[in-house]
């Protein structure tokens, strides 16, 4: 083998190695400048400006977009030309995006000058700077402000059916199905993180009060102890005839849902195994 195709074949493998990280990265990216040119775009065609001239402050790096498969959906939520709202409907995806004024680097530049000094905020956190020349020509009895930055605002939300709480609910609380009602919501937390139903939450409890109108986070519940030691259960046994028969018995230890516990029978001492069924319920196994 040649030193020639030996270094090619060293450059081959280097860069299969590496590859995963730098396409992951670079479809951020590109999700990120895909994100950007199509809200320039936007704003180009509904106020007659050219893309060249619409800046926006730069996207957090963090902020792990997905490319979205269809054109975004894009509009102005809070009633003024500054803060786009930029959706992908089909990936319960959604960004804000602040307007920079023209004159502004929107990739972070620094403006370069002899002396800089912050004048009255205005626009969208950039100060007003002026020349040596320009300060030389103002009262001096005028005192100068100092510099306020506002840091750029970009955030990523979802839209979701989650389970929101339909009245106050204590914690250790039993659940009821009638404690709870089904919302959209916009999240600033994946969707995953909350309960969209209530099925099987039965057997649950809150760890902490929550609210009329609290959404339900998968944090907020944990096992409820459905079964106390001392305290009486009902006890179903399966004959082999196909019979259903139940008994009173009384726990020997605490137990949550579909756990082996030790019941005891009070009349004749006798301890038997069963499964945590329900509230005071097991079975026999």
């Amino acid at each position: 083998m040649t030193k020639q195709s030996s270094f090619f074949g060293l450059f081959f493998v280097a860069l299969a190695a590496a590859s995963p990280k730098v396409w992951a990265n670079a479809s951020v990216s590109e999700a990120h400048a895909h994100l950007l040119a199509e809200a320039r775009q936007w704003v180009s065609k509904n106020e007659g400006l050219r893309a060249e001239e619409i800046n926006f402050f730069p996207l957090d790096s963090r902020l792990e977009l997905k490319p979205c498969p269809q054109p975004h959906a894009i509009d102005l939520p809070f009633g003024n030309s500054q803060t786009l709202r930029v959706r992908c409907p089909s990936l319960n995806q959604q960004v804000f995006l602040r307007r920079a004024r023209p004159d502004n680097s929107h990739t972070g530049t620094p403006v370069k000058a002899e002396r800089m000094e912050a004048g009255a905020h205005i626009g969208y956190g950039e100060p007003i700077v002026r020349s040596v020349s320009q300060l030389s020509q103002r009262p001096a009895t005028r005192p100068s402000l100092p510099a306020r930055v506002t840091p750029a605002s970009t955030s990523i939300q979802f839209e979701a059916k989650v389970l929101v709480a339909a009245t106050n609910i204590s914690s250790g609380q039993p659940l009821a199905a009638s404690m709870f009602r089904q919302e959209t919501r916009q999240l600033n937390q994946s969707p995953t993180q909350f309960y969209s139903e209530f099925d099987g939450l039965e057997f649950l409890e809150l760890v902490r009060p929550t609210t009329a109108g609290s959404p339900i986070r998968k944090q907020d519940l944990k096992k409820s102890t459905l079964v106390r030691k001392g305290e009486p259960v009902q006890h179903v046994i399966s004959s082999i005839t196909g019979l259903t028969l139940s008994v009173k018995l009384e726990a020997a230890e605490d137990g949550f849902a579909g756990e082996q516990i030790r019941l005891k029978n009070p009349e004749s001492g006798r301890t038997v195994m069963g499964r945590v069924t329900g509230r005071n319920q097991t079975k026999s196994l």
